[in-house]
């Protein structure tokens, strides 16, 4: 066999590159970790960022190929939490919202759903009491939070009022609900939102409200979603021209 000879200096190199790639990767966890602990921080998905390694020369024999390969690792988002919601809206009815919910998992780590949560912005009536019921989920309504449950979900006003947006309710998963692998999704989620009295509402001003495309399942950025209470998908209403700040 035949003997590789590497010179001290090209060991060197070697090793200066694949510590420059951990020191990378560890600055990226490091990130990550702190977002976690931070509420309200800049975003889930920048704690992930790190500075990939430098690729070394393909096919190399000796070390400084090594380092090389090592320099592939990628400290960027390829491992931050993605998904994408699908909104379908039932019907314009001034009774209630009806509409159907099915998230995917398009990042490459699981998460268990019961970290994610949903939002749905829209517009109220002073004093009146919402109430949100699942019709039927491919997942079973037994899994997401209800009025039908003590504690139910979350009705949250919007401070300050944002345009189309005086509240949102937060829709969420039970304990006891899957873990959302890669590539996968949480089947179809038939919701209505009301008021408690089933009082007349009004829908075309509400922020996550859109029946352009009635009956249709479209992607939805104004449902927005949040893994651990920090925001991974969609954009939150922000205050418009005459609005109140």
């Amino acid at each position: 066999m035949p003997t590789v000879t590497t010179s001290p200096r090209r060991l060197a190199l070697a090793a200066c590159l694949l510590a420059a790639t951990i020191n990378a990767a560890c600055q990226g966890a490091d990130q990550y970790f702190r977002n976690r602990s931070q509420d309200g921080g800049p975003g889930l998905a920048a704690g992930y960022a790190g500075g990939g390694g430098a690729t070394g020369a393909g096919g190399a024999s000796d070390a400084a190929g090594l380092a090389g390969a090592a320099g592939l690792v990628d400290g960027g988002d390829s491992g931050a939490p993605q998904v994408k919601v699908l909104y379908t809206c039932r019907s314009n009815d001034t009774g209630q919202a009806s509409f159907v919910l099915d998230v995917t998992n398009e990042g490459s780590v699981s998460f268990e759903l019961s970290d994610l949560t949903l939002r749905y912005w829209y517009t109220t009536d002073a004093g009146k009491q919402q109430e949100l019921d699942c019709d039927v989920a491919s997942l079973g309504c037994t899994n997401i939070v209800t009025s039908a449950d003590t504690p139910g979900p979350k009705f949250v006003a919007v401070m300050p009022p944002k345009p189309e947006a005086n509240e949102y309710v937060e829709i969420a998963f039970k304990p006891g609900a899957f873990a959302l692998d890669p590539l996968l999704e949480t089947g179809q989620i038939q919701l209505r939102l009301h008021n408690k009295d089933f009082s007349p509402i009004v829908q075309t001003d509400d922020f996550s409200y859109d029946c352009s495309a009635m009956g249709a399942a479209v992607e939805s950025t104004k449902i927005t979603a949040y893994l651990d209470g920090i925001l991974i998908w969609g954009n939150e209403p922000q205050p418009g021209i005459g609005a109140p700040i």
